[in-house]
């Protein structure tokens, strides 16, 4: 990244283009995560390298499944009215 940004969308977004495989390599009949490790793998794009020259990284997190799940997200849905975390999933969700 090479210029600073205050929009925690848009440095998701950026990081979330370069995550993205490329077109074509996953397909329905790799059915397992083995296979889908070994197509990206094998594909044009194996990986991405993210360097960060201006500390956007410092400044917004990219929230995972972890942080949902684990309530250390504000944004997850899974905080109390008090903003302290739930230890049950919000009603409609499963928590699964």
């Amino acid at each position: 990244m090479a210029r600073p940004t205050k929009s925690n969308a848009y440095y998701t977004q950026a990081i979330g283009r370069g995550t993205r495989t490329l077109r074509g390599t996953l397909h329905p009949d790799l059915a397992t995560p083995e296979a889908r490790r070994a197509a990206i793998a094998a594909s044009a794009k194996p990986s991405v390298l993210v360097i960060d020259f201006v500390g956007n990284s410092g400044r917004h997190k990219l929230i995972s499944a972890v942080d949902i799940f684990a309530g250390n997200h504000p944004q997850s849905g899974w905080t109390g009215p008090s903003g302290t975390p739930r230890t049950t999933p919000p009603r409609g969700c499963t928590g699964t």
